[in-house]
């Protein structure tokens, strides 16, 4: 099913800020910090190694936009969080290699994956490799790729395109396209 304002296409797009990084897999490293228990700093292969999930999450652009059935696989958001233990925090700042950064709600971030393969091959490198946040029901801007950083807080932040006016939610179901 389509959200309102949405048209269905075959491909997903490729949407940067910037070129897309150059990324030394040996030396990647995601980092869970803010206001958690227990920071985290995990390897790619520390990531690959954990149990994971595979869910079904359309990608949903801003621009009126859809791709329906991409299957995603990696470790969910909900697991992290338990390993990080983030109290009450109200938000994530999602933080890319390439600068980019979004804010969202924790709700929303419990229910998303961080994403290591595609329709069941690595994700591609134009896509987010080596990985990529993906969040169910929020526009895609909210799905952060080349994922570096994961900073749990009680305040919201602007990211990259909240800073622009996009909405600090971007709930695809609600068209919360624009502050």
């Amino acid at each position: 099913m389509l959200p309102p304002g949405q048209i269905e296409v075959e491909r997903l797009r490729v949407l940067n800020i910037s070129s897309v990084p150059d990324i030394e897999i040996d030396d990647y490293v995601l980092r869970v910090t803010g206001k958690v228990a227990n920071e985290l700093e995990l390897s790619y292969e520390d990531l690959t190694s954990m149990d994971h999930v595979e869910i079904e999450i359309p990608a949903h652009c801003v621009e009126g936009w859809s791709v329906l059935g991409i299957k995603w696989e990696g470790v969910s958001a909900e697991k992290i969080m338990l390993m990080s233990d983030p109290g009450n925090s109200e938000f994530v700042l999602l933080k890319s290699l390439d600068g980019y950064s979004t804010s969202v709600p924790v709700e929303y971030f419990r229910r998303g994956i961080l994403a290591l393969k595609m329709d069941g091959k690595t994700i591609p490198v134009e896509h987010g490799f080596p990985v990529r946040a993906v969040i169910p029901d929020l526009y895609f801007w909210k799905s952060a790729k080349w994922l570096c950083e994961i900073e749990f807080t009680d305040k919201y932040q602007d990211g990259f395109w909240e800073e622009k006016g996009y909405h600090e939610t971007g709930d695809v179901w609600l068209e919360q396209r624009r502050k």
